[in-house]
Formats: structure tokens, sequence, C-alpha cells
């Protein structure tokens, strides 16, 4: 997905690593527009009692690692403050309906000033237990 990241947004800086202990597997993917912004320093790391240890996880967690990806950058652009284009969604992740973790919203979409929000939901769709995902995606209609 990164490859085609890069390739389909040449004015992009495009960096990340997957969950997994060989880097591989699903990743949290950064992509920074050059023209308004500079990648200072990024990193990843696994929500687990060893962050910086690849594919670490907690022993009550599921069999997926969970990481997170931030990122430092230097805003160009004077006057840019980005926001959450989904603000007004509650809830992003459902932890399949088990009851085993809170629901909550972890999920956002940061988008500049010039963007308008013109509609923005998650995809709640589940059929007999089976969701698309632990976190209901996000989906934003924009314009400029």
């Amino acid at each position: 997905m990164q490859r085609w990241l890069r390739e389909a947004l040449p004015g992009y800086t495009v960096v990340g690593c997957g969950r997994g202990a060989d880097y591989q597997g699903e990743a949290m993917t950064l992509a920074v527009r050059n023209e308004t912004a500079e990648l200072l320093d990024w990193r990843t790391f696994w929500l687990s009692p060893h962050p910086d240890v690849p594919g670490s996880r907690y022993q009550d967690q599921s069999e997926c690692p969970r990481t997170c990806a931030d990122a430092i950058l230097y805003l160009r652009a004077e006057g840019c403050a980005l926001r959450d284009a989904a603000a007004a969604v509650p809830l992003t992740f459902h932890g399949y309906g088990l009851g085993c973790e809170p629901q909550q919203k972890i999920d956002y979409l940061f988008t500049s000033p010039e963007l308008r929000v013109l509609a923005c939901r998650a995809w709640t769709d589940e059929e007999n237990g089976v969701y698309l995902s632990d976190h209901y995606p996000l989906c934003a209609e924009l314009a400029l």
C-alpha cells in the first residue's frame, strides 16, 4: 500500500512500518504534503509493555499487535490549523460487540482549513456479528 501511495502522491513524503515483529503487515502510514509541511521526525511504537520491540503486545489483548505512529512536523503555511473532519462521529472502536473494551472514538481525519467537510460518517456495517474491522472505517466527502 505504501508503494502505491508514494506513486499516487508524488508531492508527499510517505512513511510507516508494519506492526509485526518483522515490520511487515498492517501499518500506520503517514503522508505529509511536502509543500505545506516538513517531516522532521517520525516513529512507530507498539502499545505494549515494551513499546520499542516490534510486534510486541499486551498478553491479554488480541493476537494482533497494536501500534501508534506519530510525527513532528514544521507547518509551513501560516495560520494553518488542522481540524478533525470526523469531529461529529462519536464512536470508531466497537470491541466487536464483546463488551471487553470500552466503546470510544480512536480514529480521526485531519484536514486543513481550505477543505470544507460536506459529510463524514463511520461505516458501522455488520452482518451476523461480523464487522468490517475492529474499528468503524471513516469516510468523508470534502470540497475545496
